[in-house]
């Protein structure tokens, strides 16, 4: 111990170059490392969803809960499944162990996609493929934007918000509350249809064969190649009107003779609203590996460009990113004045010069944490911001018994380079032995498992990495420093 403490006390410009390095490494990796919300995380957990529109509960039981269940009874591995079975809709939670690895999750989402789409026997009304959804902490919704004012202005204002927001850093998924699809209801009239012997079913099946389109293959000559095509789509809603029912001896009947059209929107039974006006919401999910700050940034920026109508307003609300600028804004509160009161209480019980070598510990163990993170998977989010909380205090405790040996073996008579040898190597084993101890009070937080593991590991992380850059720095920098005072 006396050689190594010596060693660096003997060469100030290393020192002086390895405490410029962490800070420098510090820097680069706080302006590149992502700030999320949560770490990033592959939580064992999926939910399947389908919907059968108009169906009840024991049809979607039967039609879609049924064979999903029976699937996911073949697939090994899955520690549970239940399900929730409502009219129109079923939703199948599969869990797996909570210790399961990242790579194994992957892989069992995976096998689920391919056992659901092996399904040949869902009903034809099932328009839509059941959905598989992984829970992801990282792409979870981190804010809303409300667009309120006049009903027919907002979905042209939440259309040009939409398009320009999609275009900013790091967002993924727009999702649209509020807004219904666009409908065409067709109003049949009973007297009218009773007239010329039409019942609604016929008007639902010729409506239904006028609308298709398909692909028929490739024609091939010695000079040509076509591809068939059959496109009989609505390009316009109110062509539906033009479709013929049935010839008649005064000619066609068609879809306008008996029944009235009306272009509406989807009835989905929600209505939103922001501050007592009509409006929707667009829920913005950020990318898996995008900044949270960054992220927030570039939609105010998106937001500002877009060109609103008269009469719409905009507002964000349930913005996640706030708390996490919160969180920063107490850290850097916190160790500032933290810093500042220790700074005191050294000033009032060491020399000055001293003082100031021991708060300059403190921000440059941060750094050397920050710099280390990336190394380990860790990003700036809530559990690590708490955690950087946590040690602040920790920080001064070993730089503090250092520097106040090392002014009393210099009053005792040893030049500055004796002294902070002497000093270092005296106080080592306690030292050692205190941080230690706090080491061994935080470490089996690293072995709770399951999920709480997956996500606080990086408190006891951050705290065992910042109490060994604080011996290093106590014993090997600190020194150098005090051996010129």
């Amino acid at each position: 111990m006396d050689r190594l403490v010596r060693f660096f006390v003997e060469r100030h410009l290393l020192v002086n170059v390895l405490t410029a390095t962490v800070i420098v490494l510090g820097l680069l990796s706080a302006s590149r490392t992502n700030v999320e919300g949560f770490p990033d995380v592959q939580l064992p957990r999926f939910l399947i969803t389908a919907a059968l529109p108009g169906a009840s509960a024991r049809d979607v039981e039967t039609k879609i809960t049924i064979p999903i269940e029976d699937e996911l009874s073949e697939i090994d591995g899955l520690d549970n499944f239940t399900t929730v079975i409502t009219d129109n809709r079923s939703i199948t939670s599969v869990e797996l162990d909570d210790d399961t690895p990242d790579e194994e999750v992957i892989d069992k989402e995976r096998e689920i996609r391919n056992a659901i789409q092996a399904i040949t026997d869902f009903p034809p009304d099932l328009t839509d493929e059941p959905r598989i959804l992984r829970l992801d902490p990282n792409k979870q919704p981190i804010l809303e934007i409300a667009v309120s004012g006049d009903s027919e202005a907002i979905v042209e204002a939440s259309k040009r918000i939409e398009k320009a927001v999609l275009r900013a850093y790091g967002v993924g998924v727009i999702n649209t509350v509020g807004l219904a699809d666009p409908e065409l209801r067709v109003l049949v009239d009973p007297a009218a249809a009773r007239a010329h012997g039409v019942t609604l079913l016929d008007v639902v099946r010729t409506i239904e064969r006028r609308n298709i389109s398909d692909t028929g293959g490739v024609l091939e000559s010695a000079g040509d190649r076509r591809q068939v095509v059959m496109w009989s789509r609505f390009e316009d809603p109110f062509e539906v009107g033009d479709v013929i029912l049935r010839y008649q001896e005064d000619g066609p009947l068609r879809v306008h003779d008996i029944a009235r059209l009306e272009l509406g929107r989807e009835d989905v039974g929600l209505i939103a609203g922001t501050n007592g006006q009509p409006g929707l919401s667009l829920v913005v999910s950020k990318l898996a590996d995008a900044d949270v700050i960054k992220t927030r940034r570039a939609i105010g920026e998106a937001l500002d460009s877009v060109e609103l109508p008269e009469r719409v307003e905009v507002a964000i609300v349930n913005d996640v990113s706030y708390e996490m600028r919160n969180r920063m804004s107490v850290l850097l509160t916190n160790g500032a004045m933290g810093l500042a009161l220790v700074a005191l209480i050294v000033f009032l019980f060491l020399a000055p010069s001293a003082a100031i070598w021991v708060c300059v510990g403190v921000p440059l163990v941060i750094m050397g944490v920050i710099a280390v993170m990336p190394h380990v998977n860790m990003t700036i989010n809530f559990v690590s911001t708490v955690a950087f909380v946590i040690v602040l205090g920790m920080l001064v405790d070993d730089a503090v018994v250092v520097a106040e040996k090392i002014l009393l073996r210099r009053q005792e008579g040893l030049a500055p380079a004796d002294a902070a040898v002497a000093g270092t190597v005296a106080v080592a084993r306690p030292v050692i032995a205190s941080a230690v101890t706090t080491l061994l009070a935080f470490a089996p937080m690293l072995a709770i498992g399951g999920v709480p593991s997956k996500i606080i590991w990086q408190i006891p992380a951050v705290v065992c990495i910042a109490l060994v850059i604080s011996l290093l720095e106590s014993f090997l920098i600190l020194p150098a420093h005090m051996s010129v005072i």
